[in-house]
């Protein structure tokens, strides 16, 4: 996971939480490899990302508490009310970019669609 102290300015980083009881790191991470692999195939011009570690970090936590309190130690709002809701005592797992803007935006908008929660963190 990433450590985060203080505030965090310019940045376009993000994580991206998911239903652990639906998924597993290994799903996520095969379907973000085959996701590069249609990248190249469909932009050979792009720079080729060599591979998933290279965009992201997945792993699975058994509640998405610690999480939780990360957002609200950095956000203004309370976005995760909802996401307290959804995942009470269930794991997650989280995928976390590597740096900013890391994950391409066709595997961004894949995320976005099955996870609870995409936290943008600033």
């Amino acid at each position: 996971m990433k450590i985060r102290s203080g505030f965090v300015s310019n940045s376009s980083s993000s994580s991206f939480i998911l239903d652990g009881t639906k998924y597993t790191e290994f799903q996520i991470r095969e379907i973000i490899e085959k996701m590069l692999e249609v990248m190249v195939i469909t932009n050979p011009d792009e720079p080729k990302i060599k591979s998933v570690d290279d965009i992201c970090s997945i792993y699975k936590q058994d509640s998405a508490k610690p999480f939780i309190a990360e957002v609200k130690s950095f956000s203004y709002g309370d976005e995760t009310k909802y996401l307290e809701e959804i995942t009470k005592g269930k794991p997650v797992i989280i995928v976390d970019s590597t740096s900013d803007n890391s994950i391409p935006w066709p595997i961004q908008k894949f995320l976005e669609g099955i996870a609870f929660l995409r936290q943008h963190w600033g």
